[in-house]
């Protein structure tokens, strides 16, 4: 049972078992056939730094006192069988998390984590690995996501919907996304329904060239029409001086 290996690693500098290793800031036991529940004394490894348990028969839920081990830079808990809603205490890894893999991508195990994508993910100022696929998460894409540098990004198979968020340049393919709901629209997936699928940055880009264009525009044709009727009073107060001058020559030619 898993509760076993991890509590004699609480009470051991070094526990190396078929190759399976773990140090003061490494946990790593995976692909081991290890099964059961992780134990809460595991927020106990307050110098953790990475710790690998993917591809496991692990169950229930993670544990809170996971997201006290506030040195924890790389958790890898994929393919296992954990059920319910991630924890709230992992967002307290947001200072050092670089890599977070949840997804239930192997045969030996599959996550079922549920529950609203939380806002708090934005706080991940240096995650550059979020691997959140084949769970059961729901609602929308919080837009404050494309405000992270990820260089690696997989939400697919879940029930989102909505637009997804604008990450500036073609990032990430349509496999980080596939599998959704019909609902879910916006590149690199289907356009949304009245939906142009520019940025708001792009939109007021637009609108305010269009403003000045239509300025521009009349501007010209005040222009046009103000230099149009100049010419058209000169000429007219050129045929009455034209006018004038024949009647005086006309006039004088009586005279003799």
């Amino acid at each position: 049972m898993i509760d076993d290996e991890l509590l004699n690693s609480l009470s051991s500098q070094k526990l190396i078992d078929s190759g399976k290793v773990a140090f003061d800031n490494l946990l790593a036991v995976p692909s081991a056939n290890l099964s059961g529940t992780v134990p809460r004394e595991i927020g106990e490894l307050v110098a953790l730094q990475s710790l690998y348990l993917g591809v496991n028969a692990l169950s229930v839920t993670i544990p809170l006192e996971l997201g006290y081990i506030s040195s924890l830079s790389n958790v890898e808990l994929s393919g296992n069988m954990f059920t319910g809603p991630v924890p709230v205490s992992i967002w307290n890894l947001c200072e050092n998390l670089v890599s977070l893999r949840l997804h239930g991508n192997s045969l030996s195990g599959h996550n079922s984590f549920s529950g609203d994508f939380s806002e708090f993910v934005a706080r991940f100022s240096g995650l550059k690995e979020l691997n959140l696929g084949d769970n059961k998460l729901s609602s929308t894409i919080p837009g404050s996501l494309s405000a992270l540098h990820l260089e690696k990004l997989n939400i697919s198979y879940y029930s989102f919907s909505g637009v997804l968020p604008n990450f500036g340049q073609p990032k990430f393919g349509v496999e980080a996304f596939e599998g959704n709901g019909p609902e879910l629209c916006g590149l690199p997936l289907r356009p949304c329904n009245g939906n142009s699928g520019l940025s708001p940055g792009a939109i007021a880009g637009i609108v305010i060239g269009l403003m000045a264009g239509a300025v521009l525009l009349a501007s010209l044709l005040i222009g046009y029409f103000s230099g149009k009727k100049r010419r058209t009073n000169d000429n007219e107060t050129g045929e009455e001086d034209f006018e004038e001058l024949e009647d005086e020559e006309n006039g004088g030619g009586w005279w003799w």
